[in-house]
């Protein structure tokens, strides 16, 4: 039996796509200013950057459709976030905490941080979370 081409590449994809979005980033991430990051996720119009040495949180706007980028930063869940960050400057540009800017952005060690993005004003966020050991 044949199978078309075409279904077996789209699957593959579909696939390869739910991989990526689920397992994070595995390896450091060049962030928009040239360093290495951890970790990196894209959702609706956000990416959110982390690298665990310094807890260093950036986020960008990546889509022209008329809405801040926003995300809530928690150390552990359950809880209140620890803070905010909103890039209402348009696509392209970000904004950036890390530990050094005051001890609500200093991350627990030794737990996850989960980050709650979304960029497109539809009220639909999407968590991640990842283990932040230093």
């Amino acid at each position: 039996m044949k199978r078309p081409l075409g279904r077996i590449a789209a699957g593959a994809t579909a696939l390869a796509a739910t991989i990526l979005m689920t397992a994070g980033s595995a390896s450091a991430q060049p962030d928009p200013g040239g360093g290495d990051y951890d970790h990196v996720a894209n959702y609706d119009g956000a990416r959110v950057y982390f690298k665990e040495h310094g807890d260093v949180v950036t986020l960008c706007d990546t889509a022209a459709n008329g809405h801040a980028a926003e995300a809530y930063v928690w150390d552990d869940l359950p809880g209140d976030h620890v803070y905010t960050l909103e890039v209402h400057s348009g696509k392209g540009t970000c904004k950036t905490h890390r530990a050094s800017d005051g001890s609500k952005y200093n991350l627990l060690e030794n737990r996850y941080a989960f980050f709650k993005i979304d960029g497109d004003g539809d009220g639909t966020w999407y968590i991640f979370k990842w283990y932040n050991d230093h």
